[in-house]
């Protein structure tokens, strides 16, 4: 693990001067059928860049909240992270992530009040309003070029040639 905190230690410093960040969690399993967490990090940098980076898989001891809620606690420690730039979480809707009461979700809003939880499935559906806005005015802005090419093609068929 020594030279993953070393490949990762930019990214912290990173972490740290953007003053706020969402941890993203999700549980799978490896090709073994031994549980993994794949725990990410979203934060948006100086110039208003956001950033999802991957911190890695840890293989939990259950698949308990507070066993996922103490993974993530662990994880914070070992980078030096405060749980108090905290400010968004995002599981999938299996009870033991988001249970109201003693889901991981829960867990770490007792700790940190502003991290607020947002559903795995609505930050999917978030991405993909941004992909799909995103692609809407791509199509604007080659329709408005084709536009001002045929216009300009127009103009040059109407000037006579030397």
């Amino acid at each position: 693990m020594r030279s993953c905190n070393c490949l990762l230690k930019p990214l912290f410093c990173h972490l740290r001067t953007s003053q706020n960040f969402l941890v993203i969690v999700d549980g799978t399993q490896d090709v073994s059928s031994k549980e993994q967490l794949l725990i990410c990090l979203r934060y948006v940098d100086d110039k208003f860049v956001p950033h999802e980076e991957f911190i890695g898989l840890y293989e939990p001891r259950r698949t308990t909240g507070s066993v996922t809620a103490d993974c993530i606690k662990d994880v914070f420690i070992q980078f030096n992270l405060p749980l108090s730039m905290l400010s968004g979480q995002t599981y999938d809707g299996a009870n033991n992530m988001s249970g109201e009461y003693r889901g991981c979700q829960a867990i770490i809003t007792d700790i940190q009040l502003l991290a607020i939880y947002v559903h795995f499935e609505s930050i999917v559906v978030a991405m993909c309003t941004n992909n799909a806005f995103n692609f809407v005015l791509k199509g604007l802005f080659q329709l408005e070029l084709k536009n001002a090419l045929r216009k300009k093609l127009k103009k040059q068929r109407g000037r006579p040639t030397l």
